[in-house]
């Protein structure tokens, strides 16, 4: 018996006992060319996992839209050719729109952070002289802090709990 070439096909062969289940999966072939541009458009993807630098500050864009301003440090650690431990801190300024700038003004500094979004290059002119920088903009965002093993609240170096809520995912 020649295998069933559609969906529906599988069904009336099941339907009618000349057939046992399969399972037929069809995939679409684009008819066009996919242009590869459109498809790297859409690879601006990072997470990144740290701890807030500061607190976390509201602004008003010249729209009059808020959004939230706030930093991560992401740390790095590795042992060098002379068997020493080393570390390196990358500081990476995150920003985001909407409701979530409310609940972002809630989270303290020290307080761990695990945010993904795309990156955007920002350009200005300072004395003279072009600026840019690379900033993430956040899609999600979740906060958590240390607890002891009964779960209680436990302080971060900069002595604060963070007020955190454990493990928040929200979307920007």
């Amino acid at each position: 018996m020649a295998p069933a070439k559609n969906q529906a096909e599988a069904e009336r062969l099941i339907e009618s006992g000349e057939s046992e289940p399969v399972q037929i999966q069809l995939i679409p072939v684009p008819t066009t060319e996919i242009d590869e541009k459109d498809i790297m458009a859409n690879l601006n993807k990072v997470v990144i996992v740290g701890h807030l630098v500061r607190d976390p500050e509201k602004r008003v864009g010249p729209s009059g839209n808020p959004f939230g301003l706030f930093t991560i440090a992401a740390n790095y650690r590795y042992t060098d050719k002379n068997g020493q431990r080393q570390e390196e801190a990358a500081f990476v300024p995150c920003l985001v729109f909407g409701a979530a700038v409310e609940w972002l003004l809630e989270k303290k500094k020290g307080a761990l952070t695990i945010v993904s979004g795309r990156l955007r290059t920002e350009s200005w002119e300072q004395d003279g002289t072009r600026m840019s920088r690379l900033i993430l903009v956040c899609e999600t965002a979740q906060f958590a802090q240390k607890t002891d093993g009964n779960g209680t609240p436990v302080a971060t170096a900069s002595g604060r709990n963070g007020n955190c809520a454990v493990d928040c995912d929200i979307p920007f």
